[in-house]
């Protein structure tokens, strides 16, 4: 007896219990069997594994490793696994460390492996809880000139308002700090997914407002990356804004050769400007001159240092030429120019077309003779101006076809000559009728060439043109490929008068003098505007300068520039390829 109650001791202190907090322990029946049956089976004990911290707590598997062994299990609708008979000890004797490991349930962090042994005839209960993954997304801006938070002249860069939008629903509606942070905002699980966008609805003071959705994405190296494709690779992201600061130019009018300077005024001195936010002129001929470089929004201070006269203007709006005009300065000297026509025959001849271009070749007038003479308005004294002769009055021609004079130095007088007609006389003698004619002068036919460069403005060449070997005369500074626009002037001279017709084409000269008709490219390669195969800022300010009037591009460059594909050129198109250099538009042309 006194045996059998040391044996039935070391059962029970062999069925001790041992747990962590993780765990906790059922106690087995207080039956015991006999010793020889205890030898006879290994002992085993049971596990249940809890789950907790997910929405769906079912359907997530459990597995159970100790001992070389591996068991797996799945959670059911309250969030158990059950293993049931896993044994306790090894074939040595020794007690068997379980590690429970879960598959990591999607949109939530891995939790960490636990570790358990089992007594025999016990149930061990661990619990895993599960934290939602939660990925945090920032948005900064900065100045699009500055490419940093430093406003460009005197606008402000925090303020406004922006709305930021998922899936199309309104998530939140942000402005921007004195930091550039417009928001930052945390996603949790799967809140990622779908399309997030954010859009200005109201700019800060001195940046335009631009009005369209962009999709939210950030950069990985030099990839572009949306939001809604690859964000969970990443816990953070932090998205950047470029905004367009509202800029212009100055058209300042004086004296010729006057010198120019512009500065931001609250930089207190032009010599403490940034040399983003000044600028200086010198005034053209025409008295006139124009900013090659936009002037961000501000205030300014115009001076001409010739006459030491000074003006404040500002910039307010996108695109803006302000114009600016000195008072005291002297506007050049112009003068009406009286050209007198006379004819062979006497009479005084009235009709015909005339152009009157300057010196750079542009067209500053046309006008028709009447009662023998015409009169020029508005041409500078001193400038040398020439009359194209477009078409002679009927029944005359003229000495030649192009004059030139200088206006206060010569009179300019046109001669014509009367055309010689044909004319026909009938009698009637008894029924007999004669016909005399008078012989006519014989058909004269004459073409004249000129040669413009692609903006068709400034002559390069003119003359007489041969049909036979169709040649003209190469310019100076002839370049090899380059596109020329020619114009062949016909006159032909008949006893019933005269006809006069013209062809324009662009052309393509060779080295021997002769030219064959330019093929244009038919393709487009939209925001390539100075036509060097790619799309960089140089096209954007290209761009600008013909939207404001400043450049003439040729037609390839302006299907280039019509960026938002309306057929027209303008300021709205320029503001499309700026969308589309700091990324608020992806692809070019953007319609409507």
């Amino acid at each position: 007896m006194k045996k059998t109650i040391i044996c039935v001791a070391a059962i029970l202190a062999a069925g001790t219990i041992s747990c962590n907090m993780a765990f906790s322990c059922v106690s087995g029946s207080t039956a015991f069997s006999p010793i020889t049956a205890l030898a006879a089976e290994a002992a085993t004990g049971n596990l249940i594994v809890n789950i907790s911290g997910v929405k769906t707590l079912s359907g997530v598997t459990i597995t159970v490793t100790g001992n070389g062994n591996t068991y797996t299990a799945v959670t059911d609708a309250k969030g158990q696994a059950i293993f049931s008979k896993l044994p306790v000890n090894d074939a040595a004797g020794n007690t068997i460390t379980y590690t429970i490991q879960e598959t990591i349930p999607d949109g939530y962090m891995a939790a960490s492996a636990m570790t358990t042994t089992i007594s025999a005839g016990a149930t061990v209960i661990a619990s895993i809880p599960n934290t939602e993954k939660t990925y945090t997304i920032a948005i900064d801006c900065k100045d699009y000139k500055t490419d940093s938070i430093t406003p460009s002249g005197d606008a402000v860069l925090n303020g406004g308002s922006y709305t930021v939008y998922h899936d199309d629903v309104a998530y939140g509606t942000y402005s921007i700090g004195a930091d550039g942070k417009l928001c930052e905002f945390t996603l949790h699980g799967k809140e990622y997914e779908g399309k997030w966008e954010v859009q200005m609805d109201t700019a800060p003071v001195g940046y335009y407002l631009t009005g369209e959705k962009q999709e939210l994405g950030y950069y990985d190296g030099d990839t572009w990356i949306a939001l809604n494709s690859s964000f969970p690779k990443y816990t953070h992201a932090t998205m950047h804004l470029s905004l367009i600061p509202i800029s212009g130019r100055f058209a300042v009018t004086a004296n010729a050769d006057d010198q120019i300077r512009i500065w931001l005024k609250s930089s207190g001195s032009y010599d403490k400007c940034k040399s983003s936010e000044r600028a200086t002129l010198t005034i053209e001929e025409s008295g006139k001159a124009v900013q090659t470089d936009l002037l961000p929004f501000g205030t300014y201070v115009v001076e001409n240092l010739t006459t030491g006269e000074t003006t404040t203007q500002k910039i307010t709006s996108y695109g803006a030429i302000v114009p600016v005009e000195f008072q005291n300065s002297i506007a050049p000297a112009v003068t009406a120019y009286k050209i007198t026509f006379t004819a062979d025959d006497g009479k005084v001849p009235t009709g015909g077309v005339y152009n009157v271009l300057d010196e750079d070749g542009n067209q500053v007038y046309r006008f028709s003779p009447t009662n023998g003479e015409a009169v020029i308005p508005n041409l500078e004294s001193g400038k040398k101006y020439t009359v194209q002769e477009i078409m002679a009055p009927d029944g005359y021609i003229a000495d030649k076809e192009t004059y030139t004079f200088t206006v206060d130095t010569q009179k300019l007088v046109i001669s014509y000559h009367l055309i010689s007609v044909t004319t026909t006389a009938s009698t009637t003698v008894t029924s007999t009728t004669t016909t005399t004619t008078t012989t006519s002068d014989a058909e004269k036919r004459s073409i004249t060439y000129e040669l413009y460069d692609q903006t068709e403005k400034t002559l390069l060449s003119s003359g007489d043109y041969d049909t036979g070997t169709k040649k003209v005369e190469l310019p100076s500074d002839w370049t090899p490929d380059s596109r020329y626009w020619l114009v062949l002037m016909e006159r032909v001279v008949n006893p019933d008068g005269m006809i006069s017709s013209a062809t324009k084409e662009y052309v393509i000269l060779h080295r021997d003098g002769t030219w064959e008709r330019y093929q244009e490219n038919t393709s487009v390669l939209y925001g390539d505007v100075n036509l060097d195969g790619k799309v960089d800022i140089s096209d954007a300010v290209l761009l600008n300068k013909a939207a404001s009037g400043m450049v003439t591009l040729n037609d390839q460059a302006a299907k280039n520039a019509d960026c938002n594909d309306n057929g027209e050129l303008g300021a709205d198109d320029a503001v499309v390829l700026l969308q589309f250099l700091v990324h608020v538009e992806n692809s070019l042309p953007v319609k409507n």
